[in-house]
């Protein structure tokens, strides 16, 4: 092992028998901070040291330490480092959004090893309303990357966490709807992973009437999109991927005005209609399916 992978080596080690949490992250806390190279060492994911700590569920103390000794780096691609992404994975909020607040235009658009901005990482960590609020009064950077690990956007992000924001889902929706309209060709990307759009995403988590609206309004050809299992938009909105989520009424109609034929197509895998799969999810109350039976 190289003297630069021993801090990647010791946050990826297993907790011993003999040991605790705390005993094990205090080693993390001993490592030189003058050792630069240490703390860009990438494991085979391409992952920092932080990376690894904060997938571990890392006590904030020692995220905190690697990000404040996490040097910013350029490069190649896979091999660049950014400091305020730092801020984010390490949920260092008031640092994050002093930084925001200061930052270029430049800083905020610039993107870390997986191509994330300092705005996806704000979403995908749920930062609070402080930070949210600094990087949507920069929009739109931040808003045109597209990541590599599951090809998404911000607004895929945002589409799907909208119920989180802080301040409730009409606040994460109204957020959804700035980075919409801060770059609208995301709302025609699929992802990699499931292949949906922002829209699946939204429906599928309870969006209000009006984030649906504005999301078919500029894609109106993403209610035929079906994911890669054969899934269509509507089934998302009723639980056919199981989020456990009720889609307000209205939400639902503007769905099946796109489109009312889909009422009627089954998916690829067991050929259930919308119908069937609301019936099926425990969650749906009887006013979706009775919807869906009227319609």
């Amino acid at each position: 092992m190289s003297s630069d992978e021993r801090l990647l080596s010791l946050v990826s080690a297993e907790v011993g028998e003999n040991e605790d949490q705390q005993t094990f992250w205090s080693k993390v806390l001993e490592f030189p901070p003058g050792d630069s190279p240490a703390f860009v060492a990438r494991d085979y994911d391409k992952r920092l040291p932080l990376h690894v700590a904060a997938d571990k569920k890392a006590p904030p103390e020692v995220l905190q330490f690697l990000a404040r000794h996490t040097p910013e780096t350029g490069g190649s691609d896979g091999e660049c480092s950014v400091a305020v992404c730092h801020l984010m994975v390490a949920r260092m909020w008031d640092e994050a959004a002093a930084a925001v607040g200061s930052a270029t235009d430049e800083e905020l658009n610039a993107e870390d090893q997986w191509h994330r901005t300092p705005l996806m990482w704000a979403l995908i960590r749920r930062a609070p309303e402080a930070v949210l609020d600094a990087l949507v009064a920069r929009l739109p950077c931040g808003a045109r990357a597209c990541e590599t690990q599951q090809r998404r956007y911000a607004l895929h992000y945002a589409a799907e966490n909208a119920m989180r924001h802080p301040r409730g889902i009409e606040a994460g929706a109204e957020l959804a709807l700035q980075i919409l309209e801060a770059f609208p060709p995301a709302c025609h990307e699929r992802d990699a992973q499931y292949g949906v759009l922002p829209l699946h995403l939204a429906v599928s988590n309870a969006a209000p009437e009006n984030l649906t609206k504005a999301l078919l309004a500029e894609f109106p050809g993403g209610i035929h999109v079906r994911d890669t299992a054969g899934y269509s938009v509507l089934t998302y909105a009723v639980g056919g991927n199981l989020t456990g989520k009720v889609p307000p009424l209205g939400s639902l109609n503007a769905v099946i005005d796109a489109c009312p034929l889909t009422l009627q197509v089954g998916d690829r895998d067991y050929r259930c209609l919308p119908l069937h799969w609301a019936c099926f999810d425990a969650a749906q109350p009887l006013s979706i399916v009775q919807t869906l039976f009227d319609r």
